[in-house]
C-alpha cells in the first residue's frame, strides 16, 4: 500500500514540475513574442528635408525597449524591483518612395556622352488616405541596433535567474551575451 501512495505522489510530482516548464517555457516565447513586436515601433512622422528619410527619436525606441524588458525581467524574476538600460547604435530612419527625373547634357552634334553631368529633380510619391487626406508612401522603416544591455535586479546572484535572463535578453535582441550585463543592486 505504501508503495502505491509513493508512486502517486511520484506521478503527481512529475507532472507538476512538467506543467512548470511549460508554463516557463510559454511565458519566455510570449515575452520574446513582444519584444520583437517592440522592435517594431510605428512613426507617424512626415518626411524630413534629407531627401526620402525621416527618424524616430533613439530615446524614444530605447524607453519602449526598457518598459517591454523590465516586464520580461519582472516574469523571469518574480520581483518588479528590476531596472533595465538599453543602449542602441544610431536613431530608426524611414524610407519613403520618391518619383523624379534625370536630365542629361547632350554634346552639340546631339550625342550623349558617358561622362555627361545628370541633373535630378526628386518629389515624394504622395497616397490619398481613405479619409481623403494625403501622405508620403513609405517604403521601409530602417530600426537602430542594440548596442547592450544592462539588468539591475536583487535576484542577479541566483546563477539559474542570471543565466535565463541573458537567454531571454539575447534571444529577443540578436546580440552575443558579452552584450548583456547582469548586476545585483543593492
Amino acid at each position: 500500500m505504501n508503495d502505491q501512495i509513493r508512486e502517486i505522489g511520484r506521478r503527481i510530482s512529475s507532472g507538476v514540475q512538467r506543467k512548470k516548464s511549460l508554463v516557463w517555457i510559454f511565458l519566455l516565447a510570449g515575452c520574446g513574442i513582444v519584444l520583437i513586436l517592440a522592435a517594431r515601433i510605428p512613426s507617424k512622422e512626415t518626411p524630413a528635408s534629407d531627401p526620402a528619410v525621416s527618424s524616430v527619436s533613439q530615446a524614444a525606441i530605447e524607453e519602449a525597449l526598457e518598459e517591454r524588458l523590465r516586464g520580461l525581467v519582472e516574469a523571469i524574476t518574480g520581483n518588479d524591483e528590476a531596472s533595465v538600460l538599453v543602449t542602441l547604435e544610431g536613431d530608426s530612419q524611414t524610407v519613403y518612395a520618391t518619383q523624379g527625373k534625370t536630365n542629361v547634357d547632350k554634346q552639340s552634334d546631339g550625342t550623349e556622352t558617358s561622362r555627361s553631368q545628370t541633373d535630378s529633380e526628386n518629389s515624394y510619391v504622395i497616397v490619398k488616405n481613405a479619409d481623403g487626406s494625403q501622405s508620403a508612401l513609405k517604403l521601409t522603416e530602417i530600426y537602430p541596433q542594440v548596442r547592450g544591455v544592462v539588468v539591475v535586479t536583487p535576484q542577479a546572484e541566483d546563477a539559474r535567474i542570471e543565466e535565463r535572463i541573458v537567454t531571454a535578453v539575447t534571444t529577443a535582441f540578436g546580440i552575443p551575451s558579452s552584450r548583456v550585463c547582469v548586476v545585483l543592486s543593492n
